[in-house]
């Protein structure tokens, strides 16, 4: 069976049993990466499924997964609350966020016996908050709605702190960075050119939508659909500038920059209200 029918067949699979046990997994103390989890472990244990793990096909998944997943993050923050409390993400994703890292970078450190830079690395992945984790959380009204906003903020903009520091470490530990000049230029495109690709490729995006949507009115699904090429096209360019994680990290930039000038698509792309 040649990889392309597999995958093929693999993605039909997640996404009818995805839908299918939906309510379910709503209903019950479940998220959908549980789900896939167990999925995967059942297909693979009993060599239903055997892919390497340098396998392109699994390398192409992944890679479009995050691609969507840090979008989609970034389509979840509220951006007038932000404007207005800009302390809470201040507090959360600075401080709070290098404070995870260091802790479990010191447990990692004394308790499994790793380096310091590989107990840095698990810290920093370990750090990133998983926003379905919460979804249980954010839509209880009992909560105080000043909380589960705060824990929405943290998890939508987690990644773009947790992310560089993940992938400068990835680069520590291959030793990718030779010269000092050679490091310069790895943290720019990281750190500076990324955040620019990923605003422009959502600004530009997001204005094009709106100046075809005010002549023309562009259906609000066609809009939504519209954002999924926006995370593609900004892969596309991130790729096509050096890569080096550039094409990942802008997706958060292009979903903020989506969503304050294309509002109008934001709820068919998951984007949460607190009553």
């Amino acid at each position: 069976m040649s990889s392309l029918v597999l995958g093929m067949g693999l993605v039909a699979l997640v996404l009818t049993l995805a839908a299918l046990t939906s309510r379910l997994v709503e209903r019950a103390p479940l998220s959908f990466p549980m789900l896939f989890l167990g999925m995967g472990l059942a297909l693979g244990g009993y060599g239903v499924v055997q892919l390497d793990v340098h396998s392109p096909l699994l390398e192409s998944v992944a890679v479009i997964s995050l691609a969507l997943v840090l979008f989609l993050d970034a389509v979840n923050v509220q951006l007038d609350e932000l404007r207005r409390e800009w302390y809470v993400p201040l507090l959360t994703l600075g401080p709070g966020t290098l404070l995870v890292i260091g802790g479990v970078a010191l447990a990692a450190f004394f308790l499994v016996g790793v380096t310091p830079v590989q107990a840095l690395l698990l810290g920093a992945i370990l750090a990133s908050t998983d926003p379905v984790v919460l979804r249980d959380l954010m839509r209880d009204e009992r909560v105080p709605r000043a909380v589960r906003r705060t824990l929405s903020i943290e998890a939508g903009m987690n990644d773009l702190v947790v992310l560089p520091i993940v992938l400068v470490l990835i680069a520590l530990l291959t030793a990718r960075g030779n010269g000092a000049l050679e490091w310069a230029n790895f943290l720019a495109r990281i750190l500076l050119l990324s955040p620019l690709v990923g605003l422009g490729v959502g600004w530009l995006g997001a204005r094009l939508m709106g100046w075809a949507d005010a002549r023309m009115g562009i259906r609000r699904e066609y809009q939504a659909l519209y954002g999924v090429g926006l995370v593609l096209a900004c892969y596309a360019v991130g790729q096509a500038l050096g890569g080096e994680g550039l094409n990942l990290w802008g997706q958060s930039f292009t979903g903020i920059g989506f969503i304050d000038l294309c509002p109008a698509s934001v709820p068919l792309l998951g984007h949460q209200s607190f009553p």
